[in-house]
């Protein structure tokens, strides 16, 4: 295979990825970024295909990609750490990647209501998108997966066709954490860090209704909410920051009685996939932390595996 990303289809002659913009309107009417991004050749390819609506992380304070700028093969290294290096699905994956406003730029709901109407656009725009709207995964990555797990209650609240899965990678949602209980060490910079972006993120949350204000907690949801949620994988380090959280979410989602799939990567930090697959590509962890979100990427898109 020439070129490797879990984007990939079989068999895959691409020389690297592909990005097109998408302008979309939010809730308050400002428009944001939505970049399509597939192999090179998934353009000769008539078939519609998945797609994972990508949520980027950053304390809801940091925007760590700039998509007009990013090279794209730097982009795949990243998406490669998270999934590996294999075509999730024979006949490739689109990526919706989601430029949302960071808390700086709006704070809450806004950069959920960016994720929202990402997810609307890319259902109600399936087709010429290329993609198949009733596989449509929403995937996000520490506060990114927060936001993920928000658009995924606003579509069913509002009415819309449900996605398909829900992919929460280490994500960060409790707002009242101390960041103390687990079994790595969290530096004082690291929870200043997120102690400011909970901060900026609810800053304007008092005044906003009721159904509004009940995203900004997920862990206070009630079971009637949480029983509708699509098929859910939610992963986290045994040393990462925000394990008890993503512990007590599990707990919360188990009672809900959902499809869940729960992990818990002994060892890991947060964030540990970027560097131990530069260091340690072959890691055990490593290897079974790309096998169990690709089983559950593979089982919601309708394969057994490839």
């Amino acid at each position: 295979m020439g070129y490797r990303s879990p984007l990939s289809r079989l068999p895959e002659s691409a020389s690297g990825l592909t990005k097109q913009e998408y302008k979309i309107t939010s809730a308050d009417g400002i428009e944001v970024s939505l970049w399509r991004i597939a192999t090179c050749s998934a353009g000769e390819n008539s078939t519609r295909q998945p797609a994972m609506i990508y949520v980027h992380g950053g304390a809801f304070i940091f925007r760590n990609i700039d998509m007009k700028t990013v090279i794209l093969d730097k982009f795949n290294n990243s998406l490669v750490s998270r999934l590996g290096l294999d075509p999730l699905h024979e006949a490739g994956c689109v990526l919706l990647y989601v430029s949302y406003r960071i808390a700086t730029e709006k704070p809450f709901p806004a950069p959920a209501e960016d994720v929202y109407a990402a997810y609307k656009y890319t259902l109600t725009h399936a087709a010429e998108l290329g993609i198949l709207e009733d596989k449509i995964c929403i995937m996000g990555v520490s506060a990114g997966a927060n936001l993920a797990w928000v658009a995924t209650h606003m579509a069913l609240d509002r009415g819309l066709s449900g996605s398909c899965g829900l992919m929460a990678i280490y994500p960060m949602l409790d707002p009242d954490t101390t960041w103390n209980k687990h079994e790595g060490e969290t530096r004082q910079d690291e929870k200043d860090t997120l102690r400011r972006g909970w901060d900026r993120y609810l800053s304007r949350l008092h005044g906003l209704p009721a159904e509004q204000q009940k995203y900004a907690r997920l862990l206070l949801l009630s079971t009637k909410d949480l029983d509708r949620l699509p098929p859910t994988h939610v992963d986290v380090g045994s040393h990462d920051y925000f394990k008890e959280e993503v512990l007590r979410a599990m707990d919360m989602l188990r009672d809900a009685n959902i499809n869940l799939t729960a992990k818990v990567l002994e060892g890991m930090p947060h964030n540990f996939e970027s560097g131990l697959y530069k260091l340690e590509p072959r890691n055990e962890v490593l290897q079974k932390t790309w096998d169990s979100r690709r089983l559950f990427l593979q089982k919601i898109f309708g394969l057994r595996g490839l």
